[in-house]
């Protein structure tokens, strides 16, 4: 009969010792898994290597580059190499960008403006921005179309802009009938050489051609 209570205190005990065991176990469990969940969380957060591209900005670069120091605590091997590749791609776009900038400036200088030689409004003007104007325009470079020009508007109005034939109303150097016609090219046909030979190579161009052709009508007929 005594014998029985000791067992039983024995069996108490060992399971008490069990109880204890298995909830130290289970302590020791819950501290290693959340320990694995505080590295796998630190590993979610920490930033992971930089990759840039090869045609990237240098300060995209250097700016990504600091972000992962400041997370990392230090730059990758890779970035730097990056970096270093960047150094002949930054230098082609500096040298594109300056060949740009030359050929903009090269552009803008071979628009300039065109500097008359001679005086606005007297013949020797007349017939030098006549030539200008019909190799601009219609591609007339030859010597012999420019001599067709000047010999046919010679014999109509001797270059002078303000010539007019009060019998006719023809007027200017193209001598236009009636010199309204002129109006088409600008309100101010009566005094501007300058519409009176747009007009005047405008008419040629479409009726004869070329001045050449325009001469030769008007030695045929004495008027073109």
């Amino acid at each position: 009969m005594r014998g029985r209570p000791e067992r039983r205190r024995l069996t108490t005990g060992t399971r008490v010792s069990t109880s204890v065991l298995r909830g130290g176990l289970a302590r020791r469990s819950g501290v290693v898994l959340a320990a694995g969940l505080t590295v796998g969380l630190l590993g979610a957060v920490a930033p992971a290597p930089v990759t840039v591209p090869a045609n990237a900005e240098t300060s995209t670069t250097t700016s990504t580059a600091s972000t992962a120091g400041a997370g990392a605590g230090a730059v990758t091997a890779d970035s730097a190499a990056t970096v270093e590749d960047l150094a002949p791609v930054v230098a082609s776009s500096v040298s594109t960008s300056a060949t740009s900038r030359l050929a903009t400036t090269s552009r803008t200088t071979s628009r300039a403006p065109v500097v008359a030689p001679y005086a606005f409004g007297t013949k020797a003007y007349n017939k030098w921005w006549a030539r200008y104007y019909m190799v601009k325009k219609y591609g007339w470079r030859s010597t012999a179309q420019y001599q067709c020009l000047a010999a046919l508007w010679g014999k109509e109005s001797a270059w002078n802009h303000r010539a007019h034939n009060r019998y006719s109303g023809a007027h200017g150097i193209p001598q236009a009938l009636p010199g309204s016609k002129m109006a088409v090219y600008g309100k101010d046909w009566r005094w501007n050489p300058k519409t009176q030979i747009k007009w005047g190579l405008s008419y040629i161009k479409g009726r004869y051609g070329t001045p050449c052709g325009a001469w030769s009508a008007f030695k045929r007929k004495g008027w073109y």
